[in-house]
């Protein structure tokens, strides 16, 4: 059964309650547009903001401070618009379909896939945009559609309409995954809230084998729509990997921000940096108050290979636009800096694979006068 799930998204989102590293390696740039959001790769990096410069540091033990009492939940839709019931596992179902249990290449074809989130949809329940990558380079880009899914124990239970590489982008796709059931008695209800795990999936036109599986990326579903990390507590942030030591500097200018991280990867095999996000916190509130990746923006991010054992520089530049749309308020700031990155196949042990999060935290503050 084919199911029509930008639609489906679009008639759920009609009825929602309102209110509701080597940067020098890489040497290429590509731009996409998205409904006026523009994605690039380059060898320069993504966005912070802020007004002072400060000096990063790894600090995984520091990002769990107190703080003021949790906001609100988000407010989710109708009962009757939530699935209840998740599709559950086929056999029969073809790989990176509504019910097909992941695992990993029969035989791969010689390259890697990496999967992470862009900037959030303009619409509460907007569907997630995600970015896949194709590693290394263009000869061993996948021809074949890639398939984007959502899974919960191990089963896809939501599905993006199939993508290709485009041919100007390398080894880069974009696909939207529609939050809402693929499949089952409750077919284009949305998810319920819960932690999914985001995959890219290629297989064989002729055979229908696997050859290629990213790591998986895990997608928080809080008031059935992606979980905004704006106004929560920094553990939203999770922990830092310990195959990853990221540090660095931010050096302000009037008209921006822009952060210099070094990060060096002592995992075994090639990995690659998949995505930069910054964050400030208010000292005051002990909340989040700036998310790069909270808004439409231009922004510019290093997309780069990470060699075990060598430093990779990473760039990142943003404005000082705050989470409420407006100038960032006047106080002291703590910054950290999230970087995604995907494993390779050789680096990821048993069961399926899955992303490294690096976290750093931006030390001495950052002070708004």
């Amino acid at each position: 059964m084919s199911l029509d799930l930008s639609s489906a998204l679009r008639d759920v989102a009609e009825h929602a309650p309102l209110g509701t590293l080597e940067p020098t390696g890489l040497g290429r740039r590509i731009r996409r547009r998205r409904a006026g959001r523009t994605a690039a790769r380059s060898a320069v990096g993504l966005g912070l903001a802020g007004a002072i410069a400060v000096v990063a540091t790894q600090a995984p033990g520091v990002l769990r401070r107190e703080g003021p009492a949790a906001p609100p939940p988000p407010v989710g839709l109708p009962a009757d618009q939530v699935a209840t019931v998740l599709p559950t596992a086929d056999a029969a179902a073809a790989p990176g379909e509504c019910g097909w249990t992941v695992r990993r290449p029969s035989t791969p074809f010689g390259s890697e896939l990496g999967v992470a989130f862009e900037q959030y949809s303009a619409e509460t329940h907007g569907p997630v945009a995600v970015s896949v990558e194709s590693w290394p380079g263009e000869a061993s880009r996948p021809l074949e559609p890639v398939r984007v899914v959502a899974a919960r124990d191990g089963v896809v239970v939501a599905a993006a309409d199939p993508v290709f590489f485009e041919e100007h982008a390398l080894g880069w796709a974009g696909a939207d995954l529609s939050t809402v059931a693929c499949g089952g008695p409750d077919a284009l209800k949305a998810l319920p809230d819960g932690t999914y795990t985001v995959y890219a999936v290629v297989t064989d036109p002729v055979t229908g084998d696997v050859v290629a599986l990213s790591p998986g990326e895990p997608l928080v579903v809080a008031g059935n729509a992606r979980e905004v990390w704006c106004h929560a507590d920094q553990s939203v942030m999770g922990t830092n990997d310990p195959r990853v030591a990221l540090t660095g500097g931010v050096v302000s200018d009037p008209g921006e921000l822009s952060v210099e991280l070094e990060a060096v990867w002592s995992g075994s095999a090639t990995a690659q940096v998949m995505d930069q996000r910054v964050i400030l916190v208010d000292d005051a509130t002990g909340r989040i108050a700036l998310d790069t990746m909270a808004r439409e923006m231009v922004r510019e991010r290093s997309i780069s290979s990470l060699v075990p054992g060598a430093a990779h520089v990473l760039s990142l530049r943003s404005d000082r636009t705050s989470c409420d749309g407006g100038a960032l308020p006047a106080g002291t700031y703590t910054g950290y800096a999230v970087v995604t990155i995907a494993t390779a196949g050789a680096d990821t042990g048993v069961g399926l694979p899955t992303n490294a999060t690096a976290v750093a935290e931006l030390r001495r503050g950052v002070v708004v006068p």
